[in-house]
Order: structure tokens, then C-alpha cells, then sequence
């Protein structure tokens, strides 16, 4: 009777072992409308270096810029990809080294939904990793022609009220 309760006591940690470090892990988060900063805490299998692939959807209601890092925890390494809502990629980056942080800016970004993709292998399961997107608005630039047009516009309205005076 003693051994059948520690054989199962065996079997049933070695299974929980087996959940902890099995199989891929993949997460979907929606972030909805993005805010001025979004971030998510990764975290890995225990005991397994398991391969992942998380992705975060969310808009922008205007131009804006946006600031993606990723920090490693003790190990870890792989890609961040942005992607437009049509599956157009923007752009992406490598993040990989022990409690390094790899980032880039995606310039210009239109309103619109997005999401980014994160994937990889082997970030700590106590640590985990942490990744990160930051916001900052742009305003829109007039474009050169547009400020010509206003000048000769001006110009113009210059001219129309010195003849009215002479």
C-alpha cells in the first residue's frame, strides 16, 4: 500500500514535470486602441528551452511612430516582426544574449491595425523576458509643395491689398 501511494506520488510530479516543459508555447494578446506604452512579460516551459510565438494585435488611430524592444532574461533568442492588418511585413529585428535588449523604431506608421509577432526559443521560465512598445504621435509635416502653394497664396493676397491702397 506504501509503495503504490509513493509510485503515484512519482507519477504524478513526473507529469507535472512533463506539462511544465512541454511542447511550444504561443500567446495572443489584444491590446486594442495602443497606449502610450503596451508591454507583456514572456515567459518560457520550465525546464525546456521550447520554441514560442506570441503575437500582440492592436490600431492606431493616427500617425505615430512606435518604439518595440524586447529584454532577454537569461537566455533566449529570436526575431520580432511588425505586420500591417493585410499581412504586409513592416519591419522586424533579432533579440538574442543574456539580459540584452535589442529594439527598433517603426517610422510613420499610418492609423490603422497592426500586430507584432514575437518568436523564438529559450528565455528563462523564472526570469522570462519582457517585451515592449512604446507610442509617440507625429504631426503631420507639410510637404514642400504645400508650403510653396501657401507662400505664393500669400504672395498673391500681398499684391491684391498694396493695389487696392495705390
Amino acid at each position: 500500500m506504501a509503495n503504490t501511494k509513493m509510485i503515484s506520488g512519482y507519477l504524478a510530479v513526473a507529469g507535472a514535470l512533463l506539462v511544465l516543459s512541454s511542447g511550444a508555447q504561443a500567446v495572443t494578446v489584444d491590446w486594442g486602441v495602443h497606449d502610450t506604452s503596451e508591454s507583456q512579460r514572456l515567459y518560457s516551459s520550465l525546464f525546456s528551452s521550447s520554441p514560442y510565438n506570441s503575437t500582440f494585435t492592436f490600431s492606431l488611430q493616427s500617425l505615430s511612430d512606435l518604439l518595440a524592444s524586447f529584454t532577454t532574461g537569461l537566455t533566449g533568442s529570436g526575431s520580432v516582426g511588425l505586420f500591417s492588418a493585410d499581412n504586409t511585413q513592416i519591419g522586424s529585428f533579432s533579440f538574442g544574449g543574456t539580459y540584452s535588449t535589442s529594439s527598433l523604431t517603426f517610422s510613420s506608421l499610418g492609423a490603422g491595425d497592426y500586430y507584432y509577432t514575437i518568436s523564438g526559443a529559450g528565455y528563462s521560465p523564472i526570469i522570462g523576458a519582457n517585451f515592449s512598445s512604446t507610442l509617440t504621435p507625429v504631426s503631420a509635416v507639410p510637404k514642400p509643395g504645400s508650403l510653396a502653394m501657401l507662400l505664393a497664396g500669400l504672395g498673391m493676397v500681398g499684391l491684391l491689398a498694396r493695389r487696392r491702397t495705390a
